[in-house]
């Protein structure tokens, strides 16, 4: 009888065969780019251990991670940062996530300033992710990649309910994940429920309650992080070639 966990990782080995064949069979090292604001902090380097475990490379993490970076942001980022776009042009893997901010405000988060969340402002969120996805796809120049996104957590579940604003935030909140989701899908990209798995499938679980949170009570502890990467995992290995 077959072990969960060793049937697990040989199908992961066996989806991720394509990878190794279409990236290079002989390179034992790969660079992976992290781009996102302070959601992504921490777990990309348990992500990297799972490539490691499941593919048999070694992976050097590039953090481009910085607090608060929008989509707006991260596209100027993209587009202007050397640096950054020559690295990107060498990596195999990449994952990235840009908040709506530019977009929605920032009232969701502080409770303060504008909040707008129409359709046309998601609009706007889609078409600041669809540019970024196309920079990333210009700098790879048809080089299969291991390309993935994440959506949101919300980690402030009592803060809304003590503003009254928790079933107006959380719709909120939903539909512009759901704009992550479609900006990827049009693209092919995955992306990693991050949110499902810290606020359930109905969105309406604390994850702080679940022990998911550090001390600050917003950012991922530990414990977070591993979920996220473990989130990332689940995508499996296919190449996508841009």
């Amino acid at each position: 009888m077959i072990g969960g966990s060793f049937l697990k990782l040989y199908v992961l080995a066996v989806l991720a065969i394509p990878l190794i064949l279409s990236i290079s069979c002989s390179k034992e090292e790969w660079d992976y780019v992290v781009l996102g604001d302070s959601s992504a902090w921490g777990f990309p380097e348990y992500y990297a251990a799972h490539i490691e475990e499941d593919l048999g490379v070694k992976v050097t993490v590039h953090d481009w991670t910085v607090g608060g970076l929008s989509s707006g942001k991260l596209l100027s980022m993209l587009r202007d940062d050397e640096e950054l776009r020559e690295t990107i042009s060498k990596a195999e893997v990449i994952s990235y996530c840009a908040n709506p901010g530019d977009h929605i405000g920032w009232h969701i988060i502080t409770g303060e300033g504008r909040h707008d969340c129409s359709a046309k402002a998601l609009v706007g969120y889609k078409s600041d992710l669809d540019r970024i996805i196309n920079e990333i796809f210009s700098l790879r120049k048809g080089k299969p990649t291991l390309i993935r996104a994440m959506d949101f957590y919300v980690p402030i579940h009592s803060e809304w309910r003590e503003r009254g604003k928790y079933e107006e935030n959380r719709r909120c909140w939903t539909a512009f994940n759901e704009t992550i989701h479609e900006a990827a899908a049009e693209f092919k990209i995955p992306v990693a429920r991050v949110y499902d798995a810290f606020n359930g499938a109905n969105h309406g679980e604390d994850p702080r309650e679940k022990g998911y949170i550090g001390d600050d009570g917003l950012h991922t502890n530990e414990i977070g992080q591993k979920v996220i990467a473990d989130q990332f995992r689940k995508l499996g290995y296919e190449p996508i070639t841009p």
